[in-house]
C-alpha cells in the first residue's frame, strides 16, 4: 500500500490505510465531472471538480488544518447550490431521496468515529459513493428540463 498519509504523525484523524481508502473514493466526484460534461452542463461541472480537488488535498493528509476547512466549505457550497437548483427547478425527488442516504451515511460513520475508525470510515465513503449518484440524478434530470439556461443543446 502506498504511504500516502505521509509523515503520519499524531494529527493524521485516521491510520495511512484509511487515509488512503477514502482519498481513492474521492475520485468518485470526477464520475460525476464526466457526466455533467457529457450531459452538455458546463457550468455545472465545476462544482464537482472543486469538490475533486478540494478532497484529494484534503484526503491527502486529514487533519484539522486548513485543508479540512476548505474542503468542508467547498461540501456546503456545492450542497447549497444544489438543493437551490433542485427546488427552482422542481427535481423534489433529489432533495428527499437522493440526499437521505448520503446524510444516513455520514451521520452513522460521525456515530462510529473514534469506536470503530474502519466502520466511521466505510460510511465517509458512502457518503462519497451516493453523494455523486445523487449528482449523476439531479443532472439528468436538469439536462430534460426545457427551461435550464444551462444546458448547451
Amino acid at each position: 500500500m502506498k504511504n500516502l498519509c505521509y509523515d503520519y504523525d499524531d494529527n493524521c484523524i485516521l491510520n495511512n490505510e484509511q487515509c488512503f481508502y477514502l482519498y481513492k473514493t474521492s475520485f468518485f466526484s470526477l464520475i460525476s465531472v464526466f457526466a455533467s460534461l457529457f450531459l452538455k452542463n458546463i457550468f455545472i461541472s465545476l462544482i464537482p471538480s472543486s469538490v475533486f480537488l478540494s478532497s484529494i488535498y484534503y484526503w491527502k493528509k486529514p487533519d484539522y488544518s486548513i485543508r479540512r476547512y476548505i474542503d468542508m466549505l467547498c461540501v456546503k457550497f456545492s450542497l447549497g447550490y444544489y438543493l437551490y437548483i433542485a427546488y427552482r427547478y422542481q427535481v423534489y425527488s433529489y432533495i428527499f431521496y437522493m440526499l437521505s442516504l448520503p446524510i444516513t451515511s455520514y451521520c452513522i460513520g460521525k456515530h462510529y468515529y473514534n469506536k470503530d475508525n474502519w466502520k466511521s470510515t466505510y460510511f465517509h465513503s458512502g457518503v462519497h459513493i451516493f453523494a455523486n449518484i445523487g449528482n449523476i440524478y439531479l443532472y439528468y434530470h436538469l439536462y430534460h428540463l426545457e427551461d435550464y439556461q444551462c444546458n448547451i443543446k
